[in-house]
C-alpha cells in the first residue's frame, strides 16, 4: 500500500488548525473514515476525493486527497 510505504505527498494548509502528517494519517487509517465526494482535476486529469475523518485528537477532518494507481502514489492536497 502506498502509505505503508511512504509513497505520498502533503501539501497541507489551515496552519490556524495546527494539523500534522500524524493527524492525516491517523484519520485515513481509520476504519470508519467516509468517503464525501469526487471532483475531476481537469489540470493533473485526474480525481479528487473528500474525506471525512477524525484527527489524533478525534476532531472532525476533511481531507481533499489525489490518487495516482499508475504511480502507487497518495498526495494529501489540503485538510481542515
Amino acid at each position: 500500500m502506498a502509505m505503508d510505504r511512504g509513497y505520498y505527498r502533503e501539501f497541507l494548509h489551515h496552519p490556524e488548525r495546527n494539523i500534522s502528517v500524524d493527524d492525516v494519517l491517523h484519520g485515513v487509517e481509520r476504519s470508519d473514515w467516509a468517503l464525501a465526494g469526487a471532483e475531476w482535476h481537469e489540470r493533473s486529469r485526474n480525481y479528487r476525493y473528500k474525506i471525512r475523518t477524525c484527527d489524533v485528537e478525534g476532531d472532525e477532518l476533511t481531507l481533499i486527497v489525489e490518487v495516482f494507481p499508475a504511480d502507487k502514489r497518495v498526495e494529501f492536497i489540503t485538510a481542515w
